[in-house]
């Protein structure tokens, strides 16, 4: 996803992932990676930097994982000006994800799927992996049924993505 970000030369295209995903810092304590990942302070600190560097003007949100959920939130629970939410295998619902695995629930997370009506007039396009073991094609298809579904074939969490590049430029 980075390579994917790092090639985007649109304005106001905001590349996601959920927080401490990517870096280690004294911010990301054990809360942060297991019951608080979708906080509301941790939605309130990602609007608070979209907005120092957007202002106002219309935004794309790109979820990679759980900064699928990011931008769910962001849109939900916030006033920024989305344009539209593009979403890569996406945990668009932790309480589905977390009973699906058997794992224990995000207790201290806000969730997407609390939020469905708000986000019901929000173009979304919601790319998911056919043989993603992480996020299965099973748990998308319950988010949101009325936004685009598009099935990446051989893709997994991490991997195949690559066939989707210049889909998701052409999107924009």
């Amino acid at each position: 996803m980075r390579e994917l970000a790092y090639n985007d030369s649109s304005p106001n295209v905001i590349y996601l992932a959920r927080p401490c995903q990517y870096i280690k810092s004294s911010f990301c304590s054990t809360k942060y990676w297991t019951t608080a990942r979708f906080a509301p302070e941790v939605i309130k600190a990602e609007y608070q930097t979209i907005q120092k560097i957007t202002g106002n003007r219309p935004v794309i949100l790109i979820g990679f994982s759980g900064g699928a959920q990011i931008a769910e939130l962001l849109a939900a629970t916030t006033n920024l000006n989305i344009k539209k939410i593009i979403t890569i295998a996406g945990n668009l619902d932790h309480v589905a994800w977390t009973t699906y695995h058997r794992l224990p629930p995000l207790s201290d997370s806000l969730n997407a799927a609390d939020y469905k009506s708000r986000l019901a007039n929000i173009p979304q396009i919601h790319y998911i992996g056919t043989e993603d073991k992480i996020i299965p094609p099973e748990l998308s298809h319950t988010f949101a049924d009325h936004h685009r579904f598009i099935e990446v074939q051989g893709a997994t969490h991490n991997d195949g993505w690559d066939v989707i590049y210049h889909l998701i430029w052409q999107e924009q």
